[in-house]
């Protein structure tokens, strides 16, 4: 139902005035309750007072709380159908029915009792315990006994007793008060003091579809299908024998010793062979394989006039692989002040200046032209419009741009065409061409020659990779090789860059450069991504002085989550 409520009074100069309020529910209640629809205020004006229904026939039914009446067109009642006009009286309070506007089903004034003082407010609300229906002394006596009740009779009754299908209720409590230790802080958050949530079968040990109710989205720890065939490893063990609960003193239920990964996989050539994955004993160059890295890499076909671009994930070592994102960027030359600087403190830029680290404090925010590049590198074009800039993504775009600036300035009059041609050198011709023809032709002559040098000369050539087509239509002439930059070199491995802001006792562009060798980069093929010696220098899987201890786990998840990893492909696949 909705309704507007329309409550009158009179202003400080004695004016009438009135303020309109919008509800839709489906029945209106009334009291001097704060949670009621309409709150009247009052000596006898009950809490929960009535309530206004709405029926089929469009009138309305107002009924009220047993023991409570109001007043209806001068006559006392409990209950009565109301129509349009007739006026209710609810302890000084004058309600009037009229016929609601467009849009509403029903239409309610209200003038409050002008008598009402500020004590009738206080009364309005529950301050303190003896205004609640149960007094302190009832209350304490009736909890005490249904805590014994339910915190030992009746679990105590159920333990002892052959009625499984009732201790399976979700409602009845159990015996968790005499488990032998507590459960992990996130599954106590998820069931509580329900037992049966994992122990679903009395007497049964955990089974796996407990867990997998609520952790269904956990990959296996090896593919299921094909790649289970290809091991040794027999059947999968039971999630249970390894996360163990109510484990004291120690409630940690992920296991983080190595040795449950190495007993498998130092010997990886014998159980699980046709998967090719290398042994691992620890973490060393002895022990542990180098670091492969996961590339996007762009495979060109013939498309049309132009040429198409597939994208895949190309799998290749560290120590050979390089980057292909088709995007032209020296690090040597952006990390030298002397040849670039901060446009506003004229520094040297810094690492953090584009590479910046996203929530999850292992990844980094895209870097993109809208979001980084543009700081320094604008997409001016007309030195008579300095303000004006190219869109950046979409060649077409580009060029569509260019058309429609030379042809406004070649035909438009009302265009200040300011700009500013170098002097003439003495003794030399002004070799500066006129165009004589119409201005639509001489635009489009003009915007040819800029998208030229744009895709060839400078420009968008400065940074990406051109492809020049031999065709007559400008439009397909220019492509520009798409550039797509790996987001996650290691997508099957975790590692926090937060930690490793401060290397020993490097920190900012320091701490960057221990690992990757940007200031030595003078191309953007270059992979500076470390590979396992870098790693070593500082991590080792012993406890020794010096050194950060690593275990398995902390780079490796038992579970991968294998839609991170992508579609991969052999490095010479067509």
């Amino acid at each position: 139902m909705e309704a507007l409520l329309r409550e009158t009074g009179q202003a400080p100069d004695g004016t009438a005035e009135y303020r309109d309020l919008e509800i839709s529910a489906e029945r209106i209640t009334i009291g001097s309750a704060p949670d009621r629809n309409i709150q009247l205020l009052g000596k006898n004006v009950a809490p929960q007072h009535a309530e206004l229904r709405m029926r089929n026939d469009a009138r309305f039914e107002l009924v009220c709380r047993s023991g409570a009446s109001v007043r209806i067109n001068g006559e006392q009642t409990s209950a009565a159908t109301l129509s349009p006009g007739d006026e209710v009286e609810i302890g000084g309070n004058h309600l009037v029915l009229f016929e609601p506007p467009a849009g509403f089903d029903a239409g309610l004034q209200i003038t409050r009792d002008a008598n009402v003082d500020a004590s009738e407010f206080e009364r309005a609300f529950r301050t303190d315990l003896n205004q609640a229906w149960l007094s302190k002394r009832a209350a304490a006596w009736i909890f005490s006994v249904l805590v014994i009740v339910v915190a030992f009779v009746l679990p105590f009754f159920l333990s002892q007793s052959n009625v499984p299908e009732i201790a399976a209720l979700p409602f009845v409590p159990d015996d968790t008060l005499w488990s032998s230790g507590p459960l992990l802080p996130a599954h106590e958050l998820a069931v509580g003091t329900s037992c049966n949530t994992c122990h679903q079968v009395p007497f049964q040990r955990v089974q796996d579809d407990a867990c997998l109710s609520c952790h269904g989205r956990i990959e296996d720890h090896v593919e299921q299908g094909t790649l289970v065939s290809s091991t040794a490893l027999g059947p999968t063990a039971r999630c249970a024998s390894c996360h163990r609960e109510h484990n004291e003193p120690d409630p940690h239920i992920v296991i983080r010793a190595d040795a449950p990964c190495t007993e498998c996989h130092q010997e990886s050539q014998r159980l699980f062979a046709d998967l090719g994955i290398d042994p691992v004993d620890g973490f060393s160059e002895r022990t542990h394989p180098s670091f492969d890295a996961y590339l996007y890499k762009p495979f060109a076909s013939p498309a049309g006039t132009g040429i198409r671009f597939d994208w895949r994930t190309v799998v290749e070592p560290v120590s050979a692989a390089t980057e292909l994102s088709n995007l032209k960027f020296p690090h040597d030359t952006h990390l030298d002040v002397a040849k670039v600087m901060d446009p506003n403190s004229g520094e040297a830029l810094h690492c953090t200046d584009c590479h910046r680290l996203s929530l999850d404090r292992e990844h980094f925010i895209p870097v993109t032209m809208q979001a980084v590049c543009i700081d320094c590198h604008e997409l001016t074009f007309d030195p008579a419009m300095p303000d004006r800039q190219l869109p950046h993504g979409q060649p077409l775009e580009v060029m569509l741009t260019l058309e429609g600036q030379y042809l406004r300035k070649f035909s438009d009059p009302a265009v200040d065409n300011k700009e500013i041609r170098p002097r003439r050198i003495p003794d030399r011709h002004d070799n500066t061409q006129v165009c004589v023809n119409t201005a639509f032709a001489c635009a489009a002559e003009a915007a040819a020659e800029d998208i030229r040098e744009q895709f060839t000369v400078r420009g968008c050539v400065s940074c990406h990779i051109v492809e020049q087509h031999a065709v007559p239509d400008i439009y397909s002439r220019y492509q520009v090789h798409p550039v797509r930059l790996a987001a996650d070199y290691f997508p099957p491995a975790r590692f926090n860059h937060a930690s490793h802001l401060v290397m020993r006792e490097e920190t900012g562009d320091a701490a960057c450069a221990e690992c990757h060798k940007a200031q030595d980069s003078r191309v953007s093929t270059d992979l500076l991504i470390p590979d396992i010696g870098t790693c070593v220098e500082c991590h080792s899987d012993v406890r020794k002085p010096g050194y950060v201890p690593l275990q398995c786990i902390d780079c490796h998840a038992y579970h991968p989550d294998v839609s991170r990893f992508g579609t991969v492909v052999e490095a010479d696949e067509p």
